[in-house]
C-alpha cells in the first residue's frame, strides 16, 4: 500500500485506520437510504427501486471497506527495531462522506526494540501495547 518510503528496510504489514466501525457505517447509511428513499420514490415499485439503488450505490454512498479509511500504519523491520510509519488523511473536516482524500506522513507511530532473548510472544504483546498507546 503506502510503503513507498520504506526502501532497505523489511516492510510486514499495514495497518487501516477508519473513521467509524463497520457497524456504525452501516447503521448511518440504512438511515440515510430510507431518507434519500422517500424523498425521491414516489412509488413503491421494484423498477424504481432497482433504479435508485443503483443511484444510490454509485453516487450518494460507497462501500466502508475502502472508502472509510483516514490513515495507515505501516509496520516494518527497521535496523533491529520494529516500527510503525503513521500516514493521516490532510483534510479539516473528516467524515462518512469524506472524499478526493489524500494522504500525508506525520511521523512516526511507534518503535519497539527488538532484543534477541525476547520470545516471539513477549515481542507480539509488547507491540500491542505500542500500538494501544
Amino acid at each position: 500500500m503506502l510503503n513507498f518510503c520504506i526502501t532497505d528496510n523489511k516492510y510486514i504489514f499495514t495497518i487501516p485506520i477508519y473513521v467509524c466501525s463497520e457497524n456504525s457505517y452501516n447503521k448511518r447509511r440504512e438511515q440515510y437510504y430510507q431518507k434519500q428513499y422517500k424523498k425521491y420514490c414516489f412509488k413503491d415499485d421494484e423498477e424504481k427501486r432497482k433504479e435508485f439503488n443503483y443511484v444510490f450505490a454509485k453516487f450518494l454512498w460507497r462501500p466502508w471497506k475502502y472508502n472509510q479509511i483516514v490513515g495507515f500504519i505501516d509496520i516494518f523491520i527497521w535496523g533491529k527495531d520494529i516500527r510503525g510509519d503513521l500516514y493521516y488523511v490532510d483534510s479539516n473536516w473528516i467524515g462518512v462522506l469524506l472524499k478526493k482524500k489524500r494522504f500525508e506522513f506525520y511521523g512516526k507511530a511507534f518503535e519497539l526494540g527488538i532484543h534477541s532473548e525476547r520470545s516471539s510472544k513477549e515481542i507480539y504483546t509488547e507491540l500491542l501495547v505500542s500500538c494501544q498507546a
